[in-house]
C-alpha cells in the first residue's frame, strides 16, 4: 500500500479510513447504509485507479486489507468474551458480503475506464484518417496548379520566333516516318514530398491502431480471467461460511451469485438445509487457501476455478470440531457485465 501510494500520490491513510468505516457502519443494525452513494463513489475509485495504472488485482486485494483490518478492530474489543467466536462469525459474513458488492463495483468502474479510452484511441485514428485525406485533397490541387503552368509555359514557346518554326518544320521533312515520342511528365518534389508523408502517416496510424487494439484485447481477457478467479473465491466462501442465526441471508448470498442449473438445483434445496442448520445452531466458517483458474477450461464466456479451502464447524452437539480441508472445482459463467457461479463439484 506504501509503494501504492508512492506512484498514485494518493492519500491512502484518507482513502482506507473512508472505506474502513463503510465497513463498520455496516455492522450496525440502527444505521442505513447510503448504499447508491457508496457504489458510485467505488465505481469513481475503480476508474481512476485504472486511469492510474494500477492492477484490477491490486484494487481486490486492497479491499481485502480493508476487511481484514475491519476484523482486528471489532475482534480486539471482545477478546475473552463467551460470544466472541459468535460475533467474529457473524462479523466476517456480513463483511465478505459488503466486500464482494464493492468489488463488483470497482470491476465494473475499471472495465468502464478501459472501455472509453478504447473508444478515444478510435477516435483519435478517425481524426488521423481526416488529416490524410486532407493532405490528399491538397495534393490534388498542388498537381492541378503545376500542370497549369507548365501548359501555360508551353503555350508561351508556341509563340516564338518564326526561324525556329521553319526549322521545325524542315526536321520533321527530314524524318516523316519518325513518330513523335510523347513527352512523360516529371514527378515534382513537392508531389514525392507529400506522397512519402502520407505513405508514412498511414504507416503510423495503423501500427498505432493495432498495437492499442492488441493492448486492449490483452487487457480486457487479464481483467476477465481476474473477475472470473475473483468469483469463483467467492462462490467458495459463501459456500462454506454458513451461521444458523443468519442462514436465511447466507442462502441468500449463495443464490444471488449463482446462475443456471446450480442455481436451480440449490434453490429448491435451499428451505430444508436452511432448516436443519438452524435445527443443529451449526456454524461453519470457510478460509481460503488457494485458487488458480484451470488454464484449459478458460473461453471468453466462463472458466473453471480450483479452490482448496478449509472449513472450521461447530454444532450444538460438537462445539469444538478439528478443521476440515476440501477441494472445490467451480464452473464460473460470465452473465451479462457479471459473472456467476454455475456449477460445484468436490474434488479428492
Amino acid at each position: 500500500m506504501l509503494r501504492l501510494s508512492e506512484e498514485t500520490g494518493e492519500d491512502l491513510i484518507a482513502t482506507s479510513a473512508g472505506f474502513i468505516d463503510m465497513l463498520l457502519m455496516s455492522l450496525r443494525s440502527d444505521v442505513e447504509l447510503d448504499w447508491s452513494a457508496h457504489e458510485t463513489r467505488t465505481r469513481e475509485y475503480g476508474r481512476l485507479k485504472a486511469a492510474q495504472g494500477v492492477p484490477l488485482e491490486t484494487l481486490i486485494d486492497v479491499l481485502a486489507v480493508y476487511r481484514r483490518a475491519t476484523i482486528e478492530l471489532i475482534t480486539q474489543p471482545i477478546e475473552g468474551s463467551p460470544r466472541r467466536d459468535e460475533i467474529f462469525a457473524l462479523a466476517q459474513s456480513r463483511l465478505e458480503d459488503v466486500v464482494e458488492r464493492l468489488n463488483t463495483c470497482v470491476v465494473r468502474g475499471y472495465l468502464e475506464h478501459l472501455d472509453a479510452e478504447h473508444r478515444t484511441r478510435e477516435t483519435e485514428l478517425y481524426g488521423l484518417a481526416a488529416i490524410v485525406t486532407s493532405m490528399g485533397r491538397s495534393l490534388d490541387i498542388s498537381e492541378t496548379a503545376e500542370v497549369a503552368e507548365t501548359e501555360k509555359a508551353m503555350d508561351g514557346d508556341t509563340d516564338g520566333d518564326e526561324d525556329s518554326a521553319d526549322y521545325d518544320e524542315e526536321a520533321d521533312e527530314e524524318a516523316p516516318d519518325e513518330e513523335a515520342a510523347p513527352a512523360k511528365p516529371r514527378m515534382s518534389h513537392l508531389r514525392l514530398a507529400t506522397l512519402a508523408g502520407l505513405v508514412v502517416v498511414v504507416a503510423l496510424a495503423g501500427l498505432t491502431g493495432w498495437l492499442g487494439f492488441r493492448t486492449y484485447q490483452s487487457h480486457q481477457a487479464d481483467q476477465q480471467r481476474k473477475l472470473f478467479l475473483q468469483v469463483g473465491r467467492q462462490g467458495a466462501l459463501n459456500l462454506t461460511t454458513i451461521d444458523w442465526q443468519q442462514a436465511d441471508a447466507n442462502v441468500q448470498r449463495i443464490l444471488d451469485s449463482a446462475t443456471g442449473t446450480f442455481y436451480d438445483d440449490f434453490q429448491k434445496r435451499s428451505q430444508p438445509f436452511i432448516e436443519v442448520v438452524k435445527q443443529a445452531h451449526s456454524k461453519s466458517v470457510g478460509t481460503i487457501a488457494e485458487a488458480g483458474l484451470e488454464p484449459n477450461s478458460i473461453t471468453d464466456n466462463g472458466a473453471q476455478v480450483l479452490v482448496a479451502v478449509t472449513v472450521k464447524t461447530s454444532n450444538a452437539g460438537a462445539p469444538d470440531q478439528q478443521p476440515r480441508s476440501w477441494r472445490m472445482r467451480i464452473s464460473v459463467q460470465k452473465v451479462g457485465d457479471e459473472a456467476k457461479v454455475s456449477n460445484v463439484e468436490f474434488v479428492p
